[in-house]
């Protein structure tokens, strides 16, 4: 076979036109889901979620962040709990975000 047929076609291609047995095929599918398989669920998050915002109570970014916090509750199964560090332009709210312990 040409290389010039193989430069413009993709991996579909190649696979429907025959040049992968059904074998490598069904190998790799096969692969693929014990990799989904062997990855157990976790618990996470296993403690309270901060959310640091940057800005002062009662602005938008505290309103939006109140907002979704119930919603977030709901469904990670954990108290959200929403952190005002306001100042320096939201400077402090970014420091304090990035000395925060790295937990995921």
């Amino acid at each position: 076979m040409p290389l010039g047929h193989l430069a413009g076609g993709t991996l579909d291609l190649i696979i429907l036109e025959g040049l992968v047995p059904k074998i490598h095929r069904r190998a790799l599918l096969g692969a693929t889901a014990s990799f989904a398989l062997a990855a157990p669920a976790l618990a996470y998050p296993d403690r309270t979620v901060r959310i640091i915002s940057g800005y002062p109570p009662g602005g938008l970014n505290d309103i939006i962040c109140r907002a979704i916090a119930p919603s977030l509750t709901a469904v990670l199964g954990q108290p959200v709990v929403i952190e005002n560090r306001g100042g320096a332009n939201g400077s402090l709210g970014a420091t304090a975000a990035a000395r925060s312990a790295p937990d995921g």
